[in-house]
């Protein structure tokens, strides 16, 4: 689920700027990329498309990403999830101490503080923190 999680923030990632705005990519093209993933690597489960596993995602290279996901920086985010999900499960994650794993999310390439927010508030249940940490509430 948490590997998921990933897959699903890399591919909404913002595309670009434009005319001074920030771009997300359509929905519609964030589910392609992830039925393309699964189309090809996943399995089944109960008769429905599984998302795969990151062992089954190991052997891709960062150019067989791209054949994916036609963004570089996209295909070399990915390659460094699945690469660093070799070693972890989610348990240790859920186990873990929070900043260590925040530190562990912010160290995979293409992963940035929102990114990881998100990882351990949706992808892992993790509410530890404190929403407002910089900026005041007005009164």
């Amino acid at each position: 689920m948490i590997f998921t999680a990933f897959i699903s923030r890399v591919s909404s990632l913002l595309l670009k700027w434009r005319a001074g705005a920030l771009l997300r990519m359509p929905l519609a093209h964030a589910r392609k990329i992830k039925q393309a993933i699964y189309g090809q690597y996943g399995g089944e489960w109960q008769g429905l498309p599984a998302f795969p596993e990151p062992r089954d995602l190991a052997h891709l290279s960062e150019k067989d990403w791209l054949e994916l996901i036609p963004n570089a920086r996209k295909a070399r985010a990915l390659s460094e999830i699945t690469s660093a999900f070799q070693g972890v499960t989610t348990r240790e994650l859920v186990e873990r101490p929070y900043g260590e794993v925040q530190r562990w999310l912010r160290g995979i390439d293409g992963i940035g503080e929102w990114s990881a927010l998100f990882i351990l508030v949706r992808g892992l249940g993790r509410l530890e923190i404190s929403w407002c940490k910089t900026k005041k509430v007005p009164s």
